[in-house]
């Protein structure tokens, strides 16, 4: 019985501790997600148009970390300030790669909070 009650509370736990890792991406997102964000990550990748962007982390610095999902596809892409830029597109794409694709190939990988 003990054996039990210990395996269903380790179990809510681990529940738990997705649920805020979600509603922290969600919160993070919602204050601060940029439109300028989305228009960089759009034009200097090759996500489509239609992708949704989450917010991981942010830093006030200008550093944040994205996770992409689009049809097929969710990629991570990590962004910077670049304070020497246009005010229309201050954010710089400095890394990008495809986790998981539905279209195949290489891309096999997991994002925490987990949001395939």
């Amino acid at each position: 019985m003990k054996r039990r009650q210990w395996l269903i509370g380790l179990i809510c736990l681990l529940l738990l501790i997705w649920g805020l890792s979600l509603a922290r991406c969600e919160i993070l997102t919602a204050l601060y997600g940029e439109a300028t964000m989305n228009s960089a990550c759009l034009e200097q990748t090759m996500i489509e148009a239609d992708a949704q962007f989450k917010i991981l982390e942010y830093r006030p610095f200008g550093y944040a970390k994205l996770y992409a999902r689009e049809r097929a596809a969710g990629s991570l892409l990590l962004l910077v300030r670049d304070y020497q830029a246009d005010a229309a597109s201050p954010w710089k794409v400095v890394y990008w790669e495809t986790i998981w694709s539905d279209k195949g190939g290489s891309a096999d990988g997991l994002v925490w909070p987990y949001l395939r």
